[in-house]
């Protein structure tokens, strides 16, 4: 196994100990970006998750302005190459092994940043709604609500490309 890939899992076990400190997420973050080294993990967040449902790892695209504005207006995809990732402590209470929560991070990470798919995927599903309902994005009514739309391109872009909503017929190894 990579060294790299070990390290991110002796690092990730260290989170479930109550007294990790932010050095520790930094570190993560740090060997997060020597795995992907043309990429940069801009943070990673532990949410100590006792009273809410389990949100399991999201990976949070970070644009630059004019990103979604320009994703909308001209359809133009980029790849993903900033992000922040935040993991849920359920993880660990639904018995995931430190391996398996390294999987899940890897995972997500990889399928949000090594390919167009996920802006194509949302691009794709933008266009098919605003077709089948006759509607169109009005783009000066639209700016006023870029903090939303910036939320809901978020949304779907880690769940077109999270191992957690995978269709029922994908079998994992």
């Amino acid at each position: 196994m990579d060294t790299r890939v070990e390290e991110l899992i002796s690092a990730i076990g260290k989170l479930r100990e109550f007294s990790h400190s932010q050095d520790d997420l930094k570190q993560i973050k740090l060997i997060l970006n020597r795995i992907f080294p043309d990429k940069d993990c801009a943070n990673f967040i532990y949410t100590i998750n006792t009273d809410k449902l389990p949100f399991g790892c999201i990976v949070f695209p970070v644009f630059r302005q004019n990103t979604i504005s320009d994703f909308l207006i001209t359809g133009e995809v980029k790849y993903v190459s900033d992000y922040e990732v935040e993991i849920d402590s359920k993880m660990f209470d639904y018995g995931l092994t430190d391996e398996e929560v390294v999987a899940v991070i890897l995972f997500n990470i990889h399928n949000m940043t090594a390919s167009l798919a996920p802006m194509e995927n949302v691009r794709e599903a933008i266009d098919d709604f605003f077709s089948d309902n006759g509607n169109q994005l009005i783009i000066r009514s639209s700016v006023q609500y870029q903090a939303i739309l910036n939320l809901g391109l978020v949304d779907a872009l880690n769940q077109v490309s999270s191992c957690l909503y995978l269709p029922d017929d994908v079998v994992s190894d």
